[in-house]
């Protein structure tokens, strides 16, 4: 018997991780909505790699009761979304589902099965009461960083834009069968899957990055190349990404790499805007509070100085009320 397997959030890396899954023995269906999801339902949906495009046909819907229970749950909303969808989300739940919730910023399990000294599991700015956590159960999650860039171009079609790793770890950080289960699963659909016992210390070397760039190219406008071109720009993430580190270290997720490595790495990337810069200028709501916000509360909680960070995550919500 195959995997049910749903991808609930069918944005940009939502349908690129369907459109790949759809090429394996897993059953697949997603839920999506508006045009998007209108388009997969009548034309099938459209995976664009170079000059390659590929079209698959998908379950999709935008109500989870048409799809009953499922094995694995790829969580791709953005965590601003994930309250709000935390019910329908655990309605395609069992006691053996495996829930991943594949996007950015601190997830809301991350302090299940933790030993930092962290005093509380719940963080305001991530999960304020505890709702998630609550609904879906800490115990069904699994660990997943994404690395790949992708882009909806059109309704119905996702472009490929770099990359095809995810790294993949318990929250507990133990060797798990189903934790090898899932990478099996994405590497049947030719993506490649890193097992770690670590998780924690791979969330906070994106994190870390993340929670310093986005705000700052919200605010600049430009592209990341730009913001990594100009000295005075490159010096401010740098202090802002060892600020973050700081805060990793407090909560025992010791940095691999240290701040000039991270910017260096991020040359990839330098044509390009972050995501939170692009969700601005289409009037989404943004990832703002589970990346920066996050980083500044547990710094607060921990007695480390966040001032400079504070000072962006201020600057970004102004930016955000600003008409």
């Amino acid at each position: 018997m195959s995997l049910r397997v749903c991808v609930f959030g069918a944005g940009a890396i939502g349908s690129f991780l369907a459109a790949r899954l759809a090429a394996t023995e897993a059953t697949v269906s997603c839920i999506a909505r508006g045009a998007h999801l209108a388009a997969m339902r009548d034309h099938g949906l459209r995976l664009r790699a170079g000059q390659q495009e590929t079209r698959v046909e998908l379950e999709c819907t935008d109500n989870p009761a048409d799809l009953g229970q499922q094995d694995v749950l790829l969580v791709t909303l953005k965590a601003q979304q994930l309250a709000a969808n935390a019910a329908s989300i655990a309605a395609l739940s069992g006691p053996d589902t495996l829930i991943v919730t594949v996007q950015n910023g601190l997830p809301w399990w991350y302090f299940y099965g933790d030993s930092s000294g962290f005093p509380d599991q719940h963080l305001a700015s991530v999960d304020p009461d505890g709702r998630i956590w609550q609904t879906l159960g800490p115990e069904r999650a699994l660990g997943a960083i994404v690395y790949p860039a992708a882009e909806i171009v059109a309704p119905g079609v996702v472009r490929h834009i770099s990359g095809d790793r995810f790294s993949l770890g318990e929250p507990k950080g133990s060797d798990t069968q189903r934790v090898h289960d899932l990478a099996a699963l994405l590497s049947a659909a030719e993506l490649k899957a890193d097992i770690t016992t670590t998780i924690r210390r791979e969330i906070w070397l994106k994190l870390s990055v993340s929670a310093a760039l986005n705000p700052l190219n919200l605010i600049s406008g430009q592209t990341i190349g730009a913001i990594l071109d100009d000295p005075a720009t490159r010096g401010r993430l740098q202090t802002l990404i060892r600020e973050a580190q700081d805060v990793a270290r407090a909560v025992d997720a010791q940095p691999a790499l240290g701040p000039e490595e991270l910017l260096t790495a991020l040359q990839v990337v330098a044509p390009h805007k972050t995501s939170m810069l692009k969700d601005f200028e289409e009037g989404r709501t943004l990832e703002l509070d589970a990346l920066t916000g996050a980083v500044v509360e547990i710094g607060t909680r921990m007695g480390v100085p966040t001032a400079r960070l504070t000072q962006l995550y201020a600057q970004a919500k102004s930016r955000l009320n600003s008409p």
